[in-house]
């Protein structure tokens, strides 16, 4: 699965579509072609199976009393018995009727393609507890990309204009792109469709990535923050404040150049929020005083060696961390699926918060949501249950202890982590700020990453790297 920022591609989510051009004829086609054969990434799923007004920024949510109570309205006896003591859904396809719903998943959760064995059969007991409550349903699953030219929401945009009818039921996308689908008319407010129990166990930063104009858009699953990681032999005490990082001598390492997860513009606007920066989706910009001051916090930790020169090196969050397993440096900022990945095999490393010059405990949260693009009232039924089913706090639970991800339900948390771990968790993501979600954030990562860059090589001052990012975030579209 993908981690905190770990897309391989960015994508010009300022585009419209891949057909926007003037050549789009033969481009439709060659689509037409490549989803009439569909293949065996879209074979159905039969038993148990191995291995971020809606052009607007999304707004702040809805509260519980203004989000309507759901009304909600399968082969069988050969399926494992799944582990979890949960209630059974209502069966929602009739007597008499079959449904197949069609699943876009990444490829990291088709149980084929999963990482691990425990990934795989997660997945393939979830799917199976599914068919077995909603007899007569059947599940079509189809790896996709998360990211880039391929990825889940450029077929989606390419699918839509020229074969709407080969749109899967649900897809799982990253919250940062949802605002692009809503605006197309993909996703569609699913308030009544998904419980209140549900929605009310949401953390704040989560409910936020996925409304608009008193619509949920989408229903988060899962989610990653960065966190600091250190050996706890070379510091008992962690900073938790950029003056005691400046002040401990102790070194730190962490993504400081332009990479294709865009780990350092992310772990950028962690300082940029702890320093009060607003975010907005549409238009994005960025306070140039704000980003001046940053850069300086950056520059003074180079320049004092407490951010060792590997971090110049350090393009991706995996990078980074190598460096840190390496001995680098005696702290890191990673992302918490790395730490929660290798906990086991580390030795003497702790983690605390990313330090920041704010007494407030400032988060970035990533995540991945479930979005249903069905029309059919009754696809769109079957397709909650199916977000539903996933959803059960427990199993969540369940699913961030094999995938390694954060649950966005605050009730899973008693599943996924022993008590201390989970309710450090707990008090970050009910702090977090979601990732931005504006369109064209993928595309001022980059920028971002390049003004650091410069102001650590000495090319330029923060003030003029700052100035300059902000004239070019402006004319970015």
């Amino acid at each position: 699965m993908p981690g905190f920022g770990k897309d391989n591609s960015p994508r010009d989510t300022s585009k419209r579509g891949l057909f926007a051009s003037t050549s789009t004829g033969f481009a439709r086609l060659l689509l037409l072609i490549l989803l009439a054969g569909c293949g065996a990434g879209c074979a159905p799923l039969r038993g148990f199976l191995a291995r971020p007004s809606p052009t607007a920024g999304l707004a702040p949510s809805p509260t519980p009393s203004q989000r309507p109570s759901p009304s909600l309205t399968s082969t069988p006896s050969t399926l494992p018995t799944v582990p979890w003591a949960v209630p059974s859904p209502t069966p929602t396809v009739g007597a008499g009727q079959s449904i197949t719903l069609t699943v876009w998943l990444p490829a990291e959760m088709v149980p084929d393609l999963a990482p691990s064995p425990e990934v795989g059969a997660f997945v393939a007991s979830a799917h199976a507890a599914f068919l077995a409550a909603q007899r007569g349903a059947r599940l079509t699953v189809a790896p996709k990309a998360l990211y880039g030219p391929g990825g889940m929401l450029d077929m989606l945009l390419a699918t839509q204009p020229v074969a709407p009818w080969r749109l899967p039921d649900i897809a799982l996308v990253d919250a940062s792109e949802l605002p692009e689908l809503v605006e197309r008319g993909l996703a569609t407010p699913l308030n009544d469709l998904i419980s209140a129990a549900v929605w009310d166990d949401l953390f704040p930063f989560a409910l936020e990535a996925v409304s608009a104009d008193g619509g949920l858009y989408a229903v988060p699953f899962q989610v990653d923050i960065p966190l600091l990681v250190y050996q706890q032999q070379a510091l008992p005490e962690p900073p938790q404040r950029w003056e005691q990082l400046l002040a401990g001598g102790a070194k730190i390492v962490f993504p400081a150049a332009q990479g294709e997860d865009g780990a350092a513009a992310d772990l950028f606007m962690v300082q940029y929020l702890a320093r009060g920066g607003k975010v907005t989706a549409s238009p994005f910009v960025l306070d140039a005083v704000i980003v001046a001051r940053v850069l300086r916090d950056y520059r003074t930790a180079f320049e004092r060696g407490i951010l060792v020169p590997e971090a110049r090196e350090a393009q991706t969050w995996e990078k980074s961390w190598a460096f840190y397993l390496a001995g680098s440096a005696e702290m890191t900022l990673a992302g918490s699926w790395q730490y929660l990945r290798d906990r086991t095999t580390l030795t003497g490393s702790l983690y605390s918060v990313v330090p920041t010059v704010s007494a407030g405990r400032f988060t970035l949260a990533r995540s991945l949501v479930w979005v249903i693009l069905s029309q059919d009232p009754a696809r769109r039924r079957l397709a909650a249950e199916y977000v539903t089913m996933m959803m059960d706090p427990e199993r969540l639970g369940e699913w961030s202890a094999v995938s390694y991800h954060l649950p966005a339900r605050r009730s899973s948390y008693a599943t996924a982590f022993e008590p201390n771990l989970g309710a450090f968790f707990e008090e970050q993501l009910a702090r977090a700020n979601p990732y931005p979600l504006s369109p064209i954030y993928l595309k001022v990562r980059d920028e971002i990453a390049r003004a650091i860059e410069d102001v650590l090589d000495g090319v330029t001052t923060p003030e003029r790297a700052a100035s300059s990012l902000v004239m070019t975030i402006s004319r970015i579209r």
